[in-house]
């Protein structure tokens, strides 16, 4: 490797792929895994709240009078079924 002072103190080839797997891959790599799991959660939980959104959809009559607990009740169907598709 030759050095250059334009590239700093490594050059841009050989020496800066190395330098960077040598000291930032491992800590990238567990940096994508979080982040990778984070959106996975993200991607659970909008599936969890869509799912919600049509159980209440479905159970909702505009001409009948409001049930205190209609909400509750959509809430569990929708958490049992995640549960089962998480399965």
């Amino acid at each position: 490797c030759i050095l250059d002072e334009r590239f700093g103190s490594y050059c841009p080839t050989t020496c800066g792929v190395a330098d960077f797997l040598s000291n930032y891959q491992t800590s990238v790599d567990k940096d994508l895994q979080n982040l990778e799991g984070i959106l996975y959660q993200v991607e659970n939980k909008t599936s969890e709240a869509r799912e919600l959104v049509k159980a209440i959809q479905i159970s909702y009559n505009p001409d009948e009078p409001s049930k205190p607990n209609n909400i509750e009740s959509a809430t569990k169907n929708s958490k049992r079924m995640m549960e089962e598709i998480m399965k």
